[in-house]
């Protein structure tokens, strides 16, 4: 065999010695394979471990400051407790489990948010909060969103006087929101926050990104009715509406029941919803308390009155003067268009009374006394002439 040839075939060929060190190398690596996935698997129990301890050791130090932050603008946050905190998903979202807290607003308080809470509120104590988790993540190609993920979550009224449940509830709620956080200034972002909640309370919409899906329960006529509560594109964000079914249904309970513009507002005001028809039931019962004391009170002025008078007490006159022309749009009358001439004025007078100051005391008497008042729609109709 030539040369050449001899030098290929011994590199093509192990030699005995070569083979044993290959096999020795083989199992050395076999050896170490074990100590690797060991060594992974502690590390990433390890990683598990401190990020959850992390993650809690985060929300126990801003949840004081939110709720210092919450207290200087009227609205006191007790009894703020979770079950653990935990962070999931390669991109660190951090998860409360069972949080609950009550929300309590300070008396006089002047913040707007605080106010729109506290609406009605001299019936009325703090709010019970609480959810299954709340879910927190950064978003967006710089992470200056955040979204928050709410499943289980329930918000219940508690009364004044033993802190014990109303019974007017918002249960099973599973909502979704974005909130931006831009340039990274929290203040900012709170303020935002805060001034996006307040309208939501009082308009019913906000333009955050929401899905929402939940049920409201709220006692009417003497006991409670369920209505699912959702959310809908409204122009460039989110409006909550009340099911129009189920408030139909609901409104059978009224005397009179509901017409299809008053459920129209009640269901695009959620919020405002069982103050709305608990108004209506306080004018109603009132109206009748001095028909008992005097037969010949003016009971349907002075209730349409008192009513108009209570909505813009607590909600301002624009929005009384949809409430009422809102029930008088649907209503029919047996008589012709006196009766709802009637009522049209002594519903502008309840907004100018209201809007003036003058007491409830008062108004019994001014339905008496005052001129303007229309008594009974024979007051409208021109006599015939002989």
């Amino acid at each position: 065999m030539p040369p050449a040839e001899q030098v290929l075939y011994r590199h093509r060929v192990p030699t005995a010695a070569t083979s044993h060190a290959n096999r020795r190398k083989d199992a050395a690596s076999t050896r170490r394979w074990p100590v690797v996935v060991i060594a992974l698997c502690l590390l990433a129990v390890v990683g598990h471990l401190l990020r959850d301890r992390l993650a809690t050791a985060a929300v126990d130090r801003v949840a004081p400051v939110l709720a210092a932050r919450a207290a200087a603008h009227g609205i006191e946050c007790r009894g703020l407790r979770y079950a653990r905190v935990s962070m999931e998903g390669f991109a660190g979202t951090v998860v409360v489990h069972e949080p609950a807290c009550r929300l309590h607003v300070a008396p006089g308080a002047a913040d707007g948010l605080a106010r729109s809470l506290a609406a009605g509120d001299q019936q009325k104590g703090d709010l019970a909060l609480s959810a299954a988790r709340v879910s927190l993540g950064l978003g967006g190609l710089l992470r200056q969103r955040l979204q928050v993920v709410v499943r289980d979550g329930a918000i219940e009224r508690l009364d004044v006087a033993t802190a014990e449940p109303t019974g007017q509830r918002i249960a099973r709620i599973a909502a979704d929101v974005t909130v931006p956080l831009p340039g990274w200034r929290p203040r900012a972002a709170l303020a935002g926050l805060r001034a996006e909640a307040r309208r939501l309370l009082d308009e019913g919409r906000t333009e955050l990104p929401l899905s929402l899906d939940a049920v409201a329960t709220m006692q009417f006529a003497g006991r409670p009715h369920e209505l699912r509560l959702r959310s809908e594109p409204d122009g460039t964000g989110t409006r909550l509406v009340l099911d129009r079914d189920d408030l139909r249904r609901l409104g059978r309970s009224h005397d009179p029941p509901l017409t299809e513009a008053e459920i129209a507002v009640v269901a695009t005001n959620p919020a405002r919803a069982p103050r709305l028809l608990r108004l209506a039931q306080t004018a109603e019962i009132e109206a009748a308390r001095h028909k008992v004391r005097d037969p010949l009170f003016p009971d349907d002025a002075y209730r349409h009155v008192y009513w108009s008078w209570l909505l813009t007490r607590e909600f301002g006159a624009a929005f009384a003067e949809r409430v009422t022309d809102a029930h008088e749009e649907g209503t029919t009358y047996e008589y012709g268009e006196a009766p709802r001439r009637m009522d049209l004025r002594n519903n502008a007078l309840g907004r100018e009374w209201a809007a003036g100051g003058v007491p409830a005391a008062e108004l019994a008497e001014r339905v008496r006394s005052d001129p303007r008042v229309v008594r009974t729609p024979q007051e409208l109709v021109a006599p015939l002439v002989p």
